[in-house]
């Protein structure tokens, strides 16, 4: 990222006179990019360096470079429900077919409801556990995908509306 725009931020006004404090900014935002957090703060403790200068700086950088987390970074592109439940799902059973039923569940109902892309795997998950009776509670179900339990259960009772008006039973 730095690369691609090293033109613009070297060739900048702004950074000429106070050069450890542009690089402090530059390292603060390089550290924020792959989610090894420093706070501005510590860097120029540790520095012994102006901490407005170099958060002025920092403020400066970000705007001129853009930095941009949700497309750099792996981590933060955008997922599906599908996904949430691959990652979660994990924490409460180890039955690939249940997963799997939830799944095509998703897969199902796709195109008909939008919501929280978490709680419309939670409420898939609740929803196959139900029908397959196995004891799981949505309070644990919510814990193992972060959300409450009530979130888990409307989410549930909505999807189970959706199926039952299309007539797919699972």
């Amino acid at each position: 990222m730095i690369r691609l725009n090293s033109e613009k931020l070297f060739r900048s006004q702004r950074f000429g006179k106070n050069k450890r404090e542009a690089v402090a900014a530059l390292v603060h935002l390089v550290l924020k990019e792959y989610n090894k957090m420093r706070s501005l703060k510590e860097i120029s403790q540790r520095l012994s360096l102006d901490q407005r200068l170099v958060s002025k700086y920092a403020w400066a950088m970000h705007k001129t470079v853009k930095f941009n987390r949700t497309l750099s970074t792996k981590d933060n592109l955008r997922k599906s429900a599908k996904d949430y439940l691959r990652k979660y799902a994990w924490k409460l059973t180890a039955d690939a077919e249940l997963i799997q039923q939830a799944e095509k569940m998703l897969k199902t109902i796709r195109k008909q409801m939008s919501g929280n892309p978490i709680s419309l795997a939670a409420g898939a998950l609740y929803s196959v556990c139900k029908s397959r009776k196995i004891k799981v509670s949505k309070d644990e179900i919510g814990e193992a995908f972060h959300i409450s339990g009530r979130t888990v259960y409307s989410n549930e009772r909505r999807i189970n509306k959706l199926l039952s008006e299309k007539g797919i039973k699972f």
